[in-house]
């Protein structure tokens, strides 16, 4: 039934979405995101380690997985991310909560995020390992499987979070984009 929530969700169901959410499975929700993490950062590798940025990199085992930085990442969005989604939902819905998190508002959230995003980079992996080519635009250059990645990304958390905090599409874009207010604190956490 796990299974078949996430690949409904992307079908934008929104009974799936709500029965991960009221799952609270957590450790499964991260366990996929790891998954679908891991897949696309050795697609990523692959297709790029010909680039002198990838040559830089650690060898051997240890040195690979130290470099996809998956531990910073997970730490980052439980930590930061998905209370910041949280806080920020509340806050655009009206509910006067202030900086509070509920422990089952944080375990829904988490549940449904954690393995929503593991799913899109796993989606994404074959999208990268296809058309590992650039867009260039002036100085600005994005592989064509990231920025598929990121838009849906941007498509689905947006959507979650419509339907999580049963706000509009306009709040919901609004809370995401608020959010995103907390990627510096992800850049210096993996430069750490």
């Amino acid at each position: 039934m796990y299974i078949s929530d996430l690949w409904r969700m992307l079908g934008f169901r929104i009974p799936a979405l709500h029965s991960l959410a009221g799952r609270g499975s957590l450790a499964g929700g991260v366990a996929v995101f790891c998954i679908g993490f891991l897949a696309y950062a050795l697609v990523r590798n692959s297709v790029y380690a010909h680039l002198p940025e990838m040559l830089d990199r650690q060898p051997g085992l240890i040195g690979s997985f130290f470099d996809l930085n998956l531990i910073r990442t997970v730490l980052f969005l439980m930590l930061i991310y998905i209370p910041a989604l949280i806080i920020l939902g509340n806050g655009i819905a009206g509910r006067k909560r202030g900086f509070s998190i509920s422990g089952k508002e944080y375990i829904s959230q988490a549940s449904l995020f954690f393995p929503l995003w593991g799913l899109l980079f796993l989606v994404t992996a074959p999208i990268q390992w296809l058309a590992p080519h650039f867009l260039i635009a002036g100085m600005f250059e994005i592989s064509v499987g990231l920025l598929v990645r990121s838009i849906l990304l941007l498509v689905y958390t947006a959507w979650a979070i419509r339907h999580l905090n049963n706000v509009s599409q306009m709040q919901s874009l609004a809370a995401f984009a608020f959010s995103l207010f907390t990627l510096p604190l992800y850049f210096l956490l993996i430069s750490l």
